[in-house]
């Protein structure tokens, strides 16, 4: 008997199972089954809508990621300068005033605002700290030009990010809920392919058997990695309880 999908599998491995089972069957012998193609097809359907999804996902995901870095690279400038106001020599702790002033202007708060609102604010800091009058001091103060040189190197790579991703939402993917895909998918799993082949193995051995056998494993494969997060997220839950 060929197993059925954990239900509360993940986006990702719902699309890497449906996948899997297409290819599986793009290399099936047997295609004169009608039924079973009508249930390939519109699994097809679905997988393609899912792999959108995934990628717009992945898009998102690393787009965090770039956030993240020039959060970083923000903080960094900021404690530097921080740091350059305790410095004995008096010329240098007056440069880091008026740097870390231009800073201050805008505020740490920028670390909660939106993707778009904080890449504005982020422009506008850059923008005054490339003012002629502002370089002098910048120079005075050690590792600052290679800090404000990091936060624009991160600004730009997210920029590029955020604009690719945005673009490929202007150009129409209206999709469905991640939740409504996965539970279409995992319908037609369950409920249509596993019980037919289960069905067709019991009365045509010979053109199912084999097929059938792939698609367990397929299934017993994913099933078998989410047991394995689950018991180890649980070890972890104790462990650090």
């Amino acid at each position: 008997m060929i197993s059925k999908i954990i239900v509360h599998s993940r986006t990702t491995e719902i699309n890497g199972v449906c996948t899997r089972i297409i290819n599986a069957y793009e290399n099936y012998n047997n295609k004169r089954d009608v039924h079973l193609r009508s249930i390939i097809i519109k699994l097809k359907s679905i997988a393609s809508t899912l792999s959108d999804v995934v990628e717009l996902l992945n898009g998102d995901s690393l787009l965090e990621d770039k956030d993240l870095f020039r959060d970083n690279a923000i903080r960094d400038f900021y404690y530097l300068i921080q740091g350059f106001l305790y410095h004995p020599q008096k010329n240098t702790r007056n440069a880091a005033g008026i740097i870390l002033d231009i800073f201050n202007r805008h505020g740490l708060g920028i670390f909660t605002k939106s993707y778009g609102v904080k890449t504005s604010i982020i422009n506008a800091i850059l923008m005054e700290l490339s003012k002629p009058e502002f370089i002098i001091y910048e120079i005075l103060l050690s590792g600052v030009v290679d800090a404000i040189n990091k936060i624009k190197k991160t600004q730009s790579d997210f920029e590029s990010s955020y604009l690719n991703i945005d673009k490929d939402k202007l150009l129409g993917f209206n999709f469905e809920s991640a939740s409504s895909l996965n539970k279409k998918a995992i319908k037609i799993i369950n409920g249509r392919l596993v019980p037919y082949l289960n069905g067709m193995v019991s009365v045509d051995k010979e053109n199912y058997e084999e097929f059938a056998k792939i698609i367990d494993k397929i299934i017993i494969d994913n099933n078998t990695k989410l047991n394995l997060e689950v018991k180890y997220s649980t070890v972890n839950e104790i462990i650090f309880e």
